[in-house]
């Protein structure tokens, strides 16, 4: 059984012609390849893992100066494990009810 790392950095982009480009910048930002990344419905979600709270806040402060980009939808920093720490930087999502 894969065990789930304590925080993560999400973030979504809408699939457009620019993805790459913007994709790039967010890796040029990390330092670091995303841990995962998939492609559903028209966005691209990245994922990238910590083990501690500090270095995964401070990537998501990171992307959160080029979070006013149109094409980042969702940014979001996740506590895995018990969800205290879980902060929202942007969400742009529009619910269905």
């Amino acid at each position: 059984m894969m065990e789930i790392s304590n925080f993560s950095v999400v973030i979504w982009l809408t699939k457009t012609d620019n993805t790459s480009v913007l994709k790039a910048r967010l890796i040029s930002i990390a330092s670091e390849m995303p841990d995962e990344t998939t492609e559903y419905m028209g966005f691209v979600d990245c994922h990238w893992w910590f083990d501690t709270y500090e270095p995964a806040e401070r990537l998501a402060e990171a992307f959160a100066k080029i979070s006013a980009e149109p094409d980042i939808i969702v940014l979001r920093l996740s506590d895995n494990k018990h969800g205290l720490k879980t902060k929202t930087f942007k969400d742009r999502r529009i619910a269905s009810h």
